[in-house]
């Protein structure tokens, strides 16, 4: 009996650790070459990598524009009417076209942010670095 709730306890105890590990873990992205934000062969699991994103990225990835690369959002682009992207870092361009739902946790880098026209409506945070 007393072997059991030890090792009840270790398995808890092991449990309790993992879970936070699991669910704070945050993915981020980096551009591969420039283009629209949901575009294939746009981003990359690890900086300068191959290994691409597939499918439309997800909007709670953190995500890295690489200098020299423009991202572009567009009224059309999927991700532009559900995005809560946790960071942005714009070593290079981001292009926003027309849009009114953008809601960027943080901002960082020393690239060029574009706005054509509208409004952040949540930006939480922008640090320049």
């Amino acid at each position: 009996m007393k072997t059991a709730i030890v090792h009840f306890a270790k398995t808890l105890l092991a449990i309790t650790l993992l879970v936070p590990t699991v669910t704070l873990a945050q993915t981020t992205v980096y551009s591969y070459q420039s283009g629209n934000f949901d575009a294939p062969n746009i981003w990359t699991f690890t900086n300068g990598g191959t290994d691409f994103v597939t499918g439309t990225p997800n909007p709670d990835w953190n995500y890295v524009i690489n200098p020299g690369h423009t991202i572009t959002l567009t009224a059309n682009d999927q991700i532009v009417q559900t995005v809560s992207t946790r960071t942005v870092t714009i070593n290079g361009t981001l292009n926003v076209q027309t849009f009114t739902t953008q809601t960027f946790e943080r901002l960082l880098g020393n690239g060029t942010l574009r706005i054509s026209t509208g409004a952040f409506s949540n930006s939480v945070d922008h640090v320049s670095k």
